[in-house]
């Protein structure tokens, strides 16, 4: 096979390598970074995708995260390719923080005690026979009201900088093609396709 290493990691190496990653933790922020700026479209729809997504990362609706992303981007005319990144946001790593935040809200904007009632629900047992109609009073009502508020200022931050980074970005691409093409001979600019 192709780039295989010679020596295949031991046991140790793959458990390390799980916790701390050999070229470190934060190359795939870096990676997703520049997949964001490298998008081919305007800086409001690039931007506007990634906070669609990042939005409705908050909502309790598991599986629904990126096809209600895609059709806001469709509708809003924003990056649906963005919309998408930006619902990567919300993924296992992150849904315990974005679950306990959004269910804390909520109770406090319904004003409601914080924890489930005395009655005893058996929450695994109601996902696991899927009744929603008893799920939503103690756990996704308040879920959902409190991922509304946090959707908006989290969309509103996030569309303020990554506008701001792929203007950025792409002006300086558009600088750097220029002085490619300056520097080329004569004849050998005309020939150069552009994109």
């Amino acid at each position: 096979m192709l780039f295989r290493r010679r020596k295949p990691p031991r046991f140790r190496e793959k458990l390390r390598s799980l916790i701390w990653p050999r070229k470190g933790p934060l190359r795939p922020l870096r990676y997703y970074r520049m997949r964001v700026l490298r998008l081919a479209a305007s800086p409001y729809s690039v931007a506007m995708g990634v906070a669609i997504g990042v939005a409705i990362s908050w909502t309790p609706l598991l599986g629904l995260h990126v096809i209600i992303a895609i059709a806001l981007a469709y509708l809003s005319a924003a990056s649906v390719v963005a919309a998408v990144l930006g619902t990567t946001i919300g993924n296992p790593i992150t849904f315990p923080f974005i679950w306990a935040t959004s269910w804390e809200l909520g109770h406090i904007l319904l004003g409601r005690e914080k924890a489930l009632p005395a009655t005893g629900i058996d929450l695994a047992e109601m996902l696991k026979k899927l009744e929603i109609s008893q799920l939503w009073k103690p756990v996704l009502e308040p879920m959902l009201i409190g991922a509304i508020p946090l959707a908006l200022i989290t969309g509103v931050v996030v569309y303020t900088i990554t506008f701001y980074a792929v203007r950025e970005f792409q002006t300086r691409r558009r600088m750097r093609l220029s002085e490619r093409l300056r520097a080329l001979p004569d004849g050998a600019a005309e020939s150069t396709p552009t994109t």
